[in-house]
């Protein structure tokens, strides 16, 4: 899968819910009267009412109102909805630009914003409102990957693996796609794989461990990971087979215990 094939996917509807059910419900009294941050975290109250149709009817065009009076105020989070609603033409006409330039507002709010980040490095990336500039792409993806942000850490691997916007850097794009894979990406244990099966980013190639991640990617429902574990099933031992399936265990159990440490689901 290209980077501009997996990339594509950060503004869908299920991506705003997570985002939307994250913000309490709650009713917008006087908000004029309210200091900016109070003020907007009520609008953005209201606009999910409005989004959901929480208690009355469903108004995506309300939302998306309240959302742009959030981010008048300085909100990031009411910012990157109303990118993302003016992205999917959720409430409104489909408008690149506006998407582009809330995005770009949010994103610059640092550290509270990494999915606005990993947003605007995919504008770069696919040239899409801005010109095509994979530089750019690399350094939105740094700022987001750096934030936590799993896809980003996927995407600046990526870019390191082929050397496109960065240096070539095997190592690189080994650490982030390591990173990612602990967060229990299929994508970048796949990767971790395809690093180990070649030996580009590791001291030499290792089918053991290819295998092993082949494996923890297809246990993730990764369809790709399913067809290089078994390929590889037919070039290994027996020996090797149960070497890499105990090496796959250990590995399992390592994302297994940080994702509950963080309070992730494995």
């Amino acid at each position: 899968m290209t980077a501009a094939g997996r990339c594509c996917a950060f503004l869908t509807a299920a991506g705003l819910a997570g985002l939307l059910l994250a913000v309490l419900c709650g009713t917008v009294v006087a908000v004029e009267q309210q200091p900016a941050e109070r003020r907007a975290q009520l609008l953005k109250n209201e606009a999910k009412r409005f989004y959901w149709g929480n208690g009355g009817r469903q108004d995506y065009r309300r939302a998306l109102e309240l959302y742009e009076q959030a981010a008048a105020l300085g909100d990031a989070e009411a910012s990157y909805i109303a990118g993302g609603m003016y992205y999917t033409a959720k409430g409104t006409t489909r408008n690149l630009a506006k998407a582009f330039t809330y995005l770009d507002f949010a994103a610059r709010q640092g550290e509270s914003s990494p999915a606005s980040q990993r947003a605007l490095a995919e504008f770069y990336l696919l040239g899409s409102v801005v010109p095509q500039n994979f530089g750019k792409a690399a350094d939105w993806y740094e700022q987001a990957a750096v934030n936590g942000d799993t896809d980003a850490q996927i995407e600046l691997g990526f870019l390191h693996f082929v050397g496109r916007g960065v240096e070539q850097d095997f190592t690189r794009a080994y650490e982030l796609f390591r990173q990612a894979a602990f967060q229990n990406s299929g994508v970048a244990q796949y990767n971790l794989g395809i690093i180990w099966y070649t030996g580009n980013g590791v001291e030499q190639s290792d089918l053991t461990k290819a295998y092993a991640w082949f494996s923890i990617a297809a246990g993730n429902g990764f369809r790709d990971g399913v067809q290089a574990r078994d390929y590889l099933a037919t070039v290994l031992s027996e020996a090797e087979i149960a070497r890499g399936q105990d090496e796959a265990s250990r590995l399992f159990r390592e994302i297994r215990s940080g994702q509950t440490a963080t309070g992730q689901t494995p």
